[in-house]
């Protein structure tokens, strides 16, 4: 099956409210991962002191004598310069030294909640998920409607399997910025996580009623749909999310695989095909063009081969992702369509078990790099 995300109890009540303006578009497919899990309670108090305060060599003493009194003039000044050069490095990819100097510049100035937004982001990408999810429970404590705060941790929740709490912090969010369809969307992965198949696909469809080219929410109502046996609402939908991104190739894959639940080769081998060809890394494509070519006696496909050949020789130097002992389908991660991991052959089976899995909205919101008055 295809994975989604997690769980906490009364979570619905206002979702039809908040969700049913969603009307975003969605800016790109993304793939889907999880995390570690840690508890959903709320961390002890002076959490962000243990992760602010530090012992490091030049500051640790001055920072512990501000503690307790507003920041001065000059704690600003440095604070902002700090923040500026910790920008500065996040953005080329030095996380390490980003986060280190966002946290002195928090610990100059405990005020800016811009700040701690912008350390929570460099330590969700350092994948410190617990430190990002108090720096962003911080935010909130300054900031309670904070729109970025809010959805990076209902992020950060959904990685670390916390589905019920993700859920509330993206509902939250759509109370804030109703048209956010990433928020909505990953309300409706949070639910399918929990096996609330029907929730979700109320959810996936508000987004696609508001949003009709939102390649995403047509993908993830297909699979919700496939996941309820509704195959031809599932073809609708991986169809149309076909029509507004043509060169997705899961989504020609999960369209291959209901057309021939549908008992439709023809088709199933046009989309195993196409999908292959799309993305030639994409193995259980290619064997399940080839079973339904044995079967019916069909000549493989030339420029199939050709491309299977070439996708041999590149990964045969490159080491596996896929557990031979794993027979459960492709697994399923987030990030580029190069970097996913591909499932193992089916043993000769011309489908897979299920279809690919659920694609993600955005990691996080970017706090905006500003600059900040420091008087």
């Amino acid at each position: 099956f295809f994975s989604v995300r997690r769980e906490r109890l009364s979570c619905s009540g206002d979702l039809d409210m908040a969700s049913s303006a969603v009307s975003g578009r969605c800016a790109g497919v993304a793939n889907f991962v999880c995390c570690c899990f840690f508890p959903s309670a709320p961390r002890e108090k002076g959490e962000m002191e243990q992760l602010l305060g530090g012992s490091s060599q030049s500051s640790s003493s001055s920072s512990s004598s501000r503690r307790g009194r507003p920041p001065t003039i000059k704690d600003k000044e440095t604070a902002d310069r700090r923040w500026s050069l910790a920008v500065e490095l996040h953005a080329k990819g030095d996380v390490e030294e980003a986060v280190s100097n966002f946290v002195e510049a928090a610990k100059l100035d405990p005020t800016r909640a811009d700040i701690l937004l912008h350390l929570g982001t460099a330590l969700q990408d350092a994948d410190s998920l617990e430190d990002a999810a108090a720096c962003y429970r911080r935010v909130l404590a300054l900031d309670a409607a904070n729109h970025s705060a809010l959805y990076n941790l209902g992020y950060v929740y959904e990685e670390q399997k916390l589905f019920g709490d993700a859920i509330e912090c993206f509902e939250s969010v759509l109370k804030i910025a109703p048209r956010d369809s990433d928020a909505a969307i990953n309300v409706g992965n949070c639910h399918m996580q929990l096996g609330h198949l029907d929730s979700a696909i109320a959810t996936y469809e508000r987004v696609v009623a508001h949003d009709d080219k939102c390649a995403i929410g047509h993908y993830n109502l297909g699979s919700a749909l496939h996941a309820k046996r509704r195959l031809e609402d599932a073809a609708r939908h991986f169809a149309k999310t076909i029509q507004v991104e043509p060169g997705y190739a899961d989504a020609h894959f999960n369209l291959g695989i209901v057309y021939q639940e549908l008992d439709n080769l023809d088709d199933a081998l046009t989309c195993y095909d196409r999908a292959f060809h799309l993305d030639p890394h994409l193995d259980d494509a290619y064997n399940a063009a080839a079973s339904i070519r044995k079967q019916r006696q069909l000549p493989s496909s030339s420029s199939s081969s050709s491309v299977a050949s070439s996708a041999s020789a590149a990964s045969s130097s490159e080491p596996s992702d896929d557990d031979p002992s794993d027979d459960r389908g492709p697994s399923d991660d987030r990030g580029s369509s190069s970097s996913r991991r591909r499932g193992k052959k089916k043993n000769g089976s011309s489908r897979t078990k299920d279809v690919r899995s659920l694609a993600a909205a955005h990691k996080k919101k970017q706090p905006p790099p500003a600059a900040v008055e420091t008087n």
